[in-house]
């Protein structure tokens, strides 16, 4: 039985937490727009920089990192968004040990005065052989040590983690899983998918698997309902069909995975293209990339009862996108989705309706993997966004940025 106290009572203090400051810095202007300007924050950071992760808690907004000198020792950074600019940056942890991956990324999650964050940690010489090791904090105080997340002590993939914050100051969890990839006949090797729950002392409790083989380096996500967790995958079939699928937390039990939409595309290897969800109570929005028949598009889909059942998907791309979604909910019928086209990031509304707003240019950007993952957060009455940009061959630098709601509505 998972120990949640007054979990309905609770959940709805954490869901949609966003709230802003309004402080700007230097202005860069939209090349599409005479109207729009993404106002980006100057920020202290080493000479290269990539993987940035935002997050929004009920008072603030956050950003995480992953920043080097030399290629050598990695350091997981993250700052708060001040009166003026972006806090000094303080180190969660350091390694030299690290996996450091383009699409693999930390990330960061708050609840009430408690953060926790994961780093990528080798468990092996294998190149994908590394697992999820967690630091936790209370705020105004250090970061714990890392500690590791799973208990298998198999030297596989354990990786691609999303993170919620839950009732009585806990965390859920769930991340990719590859004990079940090595060691095995072939027939028998998948990727499977996991959850657990982390209690405010680190305690890792109720690590149970969610689907016995999904698409082996795509993104997770998870969003808090209502109902509870929902954690939306991209799967994988024996026909090798890669569609996207939902599994809920109804009356402490997982669901079995559930198809959320049948794109039925099959592809034989994984995309590297994960989905992103939001909710608010029960409305929760997702959006993903897919390309059956090899027609590229990003789509969303809502959802009125928690992920239960869905609505039609809409697409919202502009008709050649390489995907890289993000998505946020703006109020239980509109949302803004992010997304990677022609070598830029485009933002709009999209609406339960099937209306959709204005397409605004974030910014122009590489199509190459060391660009990494956009992200977006609504807080309040600001849009925040942030991404990776690549100086160079080998070099990177994140950005972070801000620009008005109302720029993106009509």
């Amino acid at each position: 039985m998972i120990r949640f106290t007054g979990f309905f009572l609770l959940i709805l203090s954490l869901i949609s937490c966003k709230n802003s400051s309004k402080e700007k810095l230097e202005n860069i202007e939209n090349p599409n727009s005479n109207t729009t300007t993404v106002e980006l924050f100057s920020m202290q950071l080493a000479s290269k920089s990539l993987t940035p992760y935002l997050l929004a808690t009920d008072e603030d907004v956050y950003v995480s990192w992953q920043e080097t000198e030399n290629d050598s020792v990695f350091k997981l950074k993250y700052a708060k968004l001040g009166n003026t600019s972006f806090s000094t940056p303080e180190t969660i942890t350091q390694g030299s040990n690290w996996f450091v991956n383009w699409a693999d990324y930390p990330v960061i999650s708050g609840n009430d005065n408690l953060f926790l964050a994961h780093t990528l940690q080798k468990s092996a010489t294998g190149i994908y052989t590394y697992d999820v090791m967690l630091n936790r904090k209370v705020k105004d105080s250090s970061w714990s040590q890392s500690f590791k997340l799973h208990k298998d002590n198999v030297e596989a993939e354990h990786g691609f983690v999303s993170m919620l914050p839950m009732p009585d100051q806990e965390f859920f969890v769930t991340w990719l899983d590859g004990r079940h990839t090595v060691n095995v006949s072939e027939d028998k090797r998948a990727m499977t998918i996991r959850g657990a729950f982390v209690t405010p002392e680190g305690e890792i409790y109720n690590s149970v698997e969610l689907d016995g083989k999904v698409c082996d380096c795509c993104q997770t996500t998870a969003a808090l309902t209502a109902n509870g967790p929902v954690v939306i995958y991209r799967d994988r079939s024996d026909a090798e069909v890669r569609d996207m699928s939902i599994v809920r937390f109804v009356n402490d039990t997982w669901t079995s995975p559930k198809t959320l939409y049948n794109d039925n595309w099959k592809i034989n290897g994984c995309p590297v293209n994960g989905p992103r969800a939001a909710s608010i109570e029960n409305t929760l929005v997702v959006a993903w990339f897919a390309a059956p028949n090899e027609a590229s598009q990003v789509n969303v889909i809502f959802s009125e009862d928690a992920g239960e059942h869905f609505l039609k998907p809409i697409k919202v791309d502009l008709g050649n996108p390489n995907g890289r979604v993000d998505v946020d909910l703006i109020n239980e019928q509109t949302a803004i989705v992010s997304w990677l086209e022609d070598a830029s990031i485009y933002a709009r509304t999209v609406s339960k309706d099937g209306k959709l707003g204005k397409v605004v240019t974030i910014s122009d950007t590489s199509e190459k993997r060391s660009s990494g993952f956009p992200q977006l957060e609504i807080f309040k009455d600001r849009v925040f966004v942030a991404w990776t940009k690549v100086t160079n061959e080998k070099g990177s630098k994140i950005q972070v940025g801000q620009l008005p709601l109302n720029s993106f509505l009509d």
